[in-house]
């Protein structure tokens, strides 16, 4: 039963978004998107270390420059785990070898190919093997402590938070402030992930969900935020063919494979990837495996 629903998951896509290259997996899940983030004050992660310099000269400069800023057991500790990767550089990195915040702190310091990147963003470093380092700091972080908060305090120290707070906004004025200070959205689609715009757009209207029960109050105040930009809200969506008109509606889609519009976090390719997705999942088999007769492109 589960392969059939896959199958005829897979063909509604067809339906909405025909002919091109490549084939839907139905249980791909694209990734969100994570907006960068500024880093923390007091923390300088830059240091003016050059790129070309090895770990060994990255470590001993920091020492030099500073002697008191890291603690003799941690330039030991870190010290000890660079050598190793300079003479065995096929091997595993033995990051259990720090020990302490400042041990990981020092280490995240000497890469600065890794500065101001993301959590989301160092997860995808497989070059430099930044991935392998945030897993294993955050392994550390959950060995270290079980108090959610600490966790959250102790990621943040080389990962800064990447989400404005917006759970705690009260009224729509709180939004429209927020809203104001990003000019860089007000020239794009509300589904732009790349700008984080679309982030902004989920969370508004999940407030607006739950602190306002009409629905036709709920659209003013989206209209009201958003100005007279024209919103297609597709979970109202009820046929196959309002799905094919909204694709047809956006130009910039056609003719993209369904990779490509699963990637496109500029023109909101992903997110309608995903709505439907969502729809066509929860169709009844039989409505799912007709949409077939329902081409309109």
């Amino acid at each position: 039963m589960k392969n059939e629903r896959d199958e005829t998951q897979g063909q509604a896509l067809n339906d909405v978004v025909p002919n091109l290259p490549g084939t839907l997996d139905p249980m791909a899940e694209p990734d969100r998107l994570i907006r960068t983030p500024q880093l923390p004050s007091g923390l300088d992660l830059g240091g003016g270390i050059p790129q070309e310099l090895t770990l060994r000269d990255r470590l001993d400069q920091i020492v030099a420059d500073d002697p008191e800023k890291f603690s003799e057991e941690t330039v030991g500790r870190v010290g000890q785990l660079v050598d190793f990767e300079l003479e065995n550089p096929d091997k595993h990195k033995p990051i259990r070898l720090l020990e302490d915040i400042k041990d990981f702190e020092l280490y995240h310091h000497i890469h600065p190919e890794w500065h101001k990147k993301s959590s989301h963003e160092i997860q995808k470093e497989d070059i430099s093997k930044g991935a392998s380092f945030y897993g294993s700091f955050r392994t550390w972080v959950n060995r270290h402590t079980e108090d959610p908060e600490e966790r959250k305090k102790l990621m943040q120290t080389l990962f800064p938070p990447v989400y404005i707070d917006w759970s705690n906004f009260k009224s729509i004025k709180d939004w429209e402030a927020e809203y104001g200070r990003h000019s860089e959205w007000h020239s794009l689609p509300v589904r732009n992930e790349e700008s984080g715009l679309n982030d902004f757009y989920g969370a508004f209207t999940r407030w607006a969900r739950r602190e306002v029960d009409d629905s036709v109050e709920r659209k003013r105040l989206t209209r009201q935020l958003f100005k007279d930009r024209p919103i297609r809200y597709w979970s109202n969506f009820v046929t196959i063919e309002q799905w094919i008109e909204e694709y047809n509606r956006h130009p910039e889609w056609i003719g993209k494979s369904y990779t490509e519009l699963s990637s496109d976090r500029t023109s909101g390719g992903l997110v309608f990837y995903q709505a439907f997705r969502k729809w066509a999942a929860n169709q009844p088999i039989k409505e799912t495996s007709s949409l077939s007769l329902l081409r309109r492109i």
